[in-house]
């Protein structure tokens, strides 16, 4: 618990001088702290409220990377963007989550926090789930557009598409300027996102 504490100090005061940053991460920090601040004693949901959040810690981790590497360059390179979802699939495995990652790309990617968004979205998911298994897939399209393409399986009875925290990822997938489709049924979900410029408020 304590080195979870000792990281999110040190993270966070170097994200706080840009005001890009923190308007990206202030609603996570707070979630942070409030989580941290409100340990269950229960073994079981104690470690459930850790590993939630970690995920959060390494979503601001990369968030705060990717805004900043935007603002120099609103487009990233393929490998970059290579390397960014493979980490992310491993941040996504420690805590329990079976997940993989498949990149698709040939020419740089801009609004790539956007897309980075969607799949934690999708992981946020994944972690409320029994048994859960994400793959996501990053391409291009023959218009232009990046495509991501994010299947969450899990071993859950009810249609997740029904779900009021699918609802809930809809409204905020509504405040980003993505084409999107969410749909699914019992145990699984999935989300066709396309990028077409802009990020989330």
């Amino acid at each position: 618990d304590r080195e979870l504490v000792v990281l999110f100090a040190r993270l966070f005061p170097q994200a706080r001088p840009l005001d890009d940053v923190d308007a990206a991460l202030s609603a996570s920090m707070a979630e942070v702290t409030a989580l941290l601040n409100n340990l269950p004693t229960e073994p079981h949901a104690r470690q459930r409220q850790l590993e939630r959040a970690r995920m959060l810690v390494a979503y601001c981790k990369r968030k705060g990377s990717l805004v900043l590497a935007e603002a120099a360059d609103p487009e990233l390179d393929r490998d970059r963007i290579r390397l960014i979802a493979n980490e992310l699939a491993c941040d996504l495995r420690a805590v329990g989550i079976d997940c993989a990652a498949l990149v698709n790309l040939d020419h740089p990617v801009a609004q790539a926090s956007t897309l980075y968004d969607c799949i934690y979205d999708m992981a946020f998911m994944a972690f409320e789930c029994s048994s859960p298994a994400l793959i996501y897939h990053l391409g291009e399209r023959d218009d232009g557009l990046i495509e991501l393409r994010a299947h969450l399986q899990s071993d859950d009875e009810e249609d997740l598409s029904s779900l009021p925290r699918t609802q809930a990822l809809r409204e905020r997938l509504d405040k980003c300027d993505v084409i999107y489709a969410l749909t699914g049924n019992t145990g699984q979900l999935v989300l066709l996102a396309r990028v077409k410029g802009g990020e989330c408020v």
